[in-house]
């Protein structure tokens, strides 16, 4: 996908959220029960990776690295694999400005998810530290179709701020 395909694509996004009940409710609800927090911390269990912070309700955040470069393709197919578990995403923020370089046509992971789901419009918050946005809608599929309602599902995003050291990368969560 070129960089003003990717432009285009936002602004379809960003226009649905506008002219749709639906999108626009999720997006407040997402804006509403966002918080930030100060803890989380990454923990070995059994060989896995597992999340602990005290704002969630799951026992268990089990981390995933990403595989692939298409981050929105990884989710549907996890959401596949477990339909009935919460999935969710860690995201360092690494520019100044919230949703990377989604307004130019960025193609890194935070800029997919902004193009791809209800996330652009919810970032509101910036703290130091950590903020939940819960709730966030999957709209698009990998290759920027648009995903029918019975496809549609949410993802927890976390933002990690003050984090642009090298080798913090994106990490998709199931919760268990």
């Amino acid at each position: 996908m070129t960089r003003e395909e990717r432009i285009i694509q936002l602004e379809e996004t960003l226009r649905m959220m506008e002219y749709e009940e639906a999108l626009l409710t999720c997006v407040r609800r997402t804006s509403v029960a966002s918080h930030p927090f100060q803890k989380l911390e990454e923990r070995m269990k059994d060989g896995e990776v597992y999340l602990e912070a005290d704002v969630f309700a799951s026992d268990k955040i089990c981390v995933k690295q990403l595989r692939t470069e298409n981050v929105i393709e990884e989710l549907i197919s996890l959401h596949e694999q477990h339909p009935m578990e919460q999935l969710g995403i860690k995201l360092p923020l690494r520019f100044a400005k919230l949703g990377g370089n989604v307004l130019r046509g960025g193609d890194g992971v935070e800029e997919s998810l902004c193009r791809s789901t209800t996330l652009y419009p919810c970032y509101d918050k910036c703290v130091d530290g950590y903020v939940c946005l819960p709730d966030v809608l999957c709209l698009r599929d990998g290759n920027g179709n648009l995903l029918k309602d019975d496809e549609r599902f949410f993802i927890h995003v976390i933002i990690e701020y003050g984090k642009e050291e090298e080798g913090q990368d994106a990490k998709i969560l199931l919760f268990e």
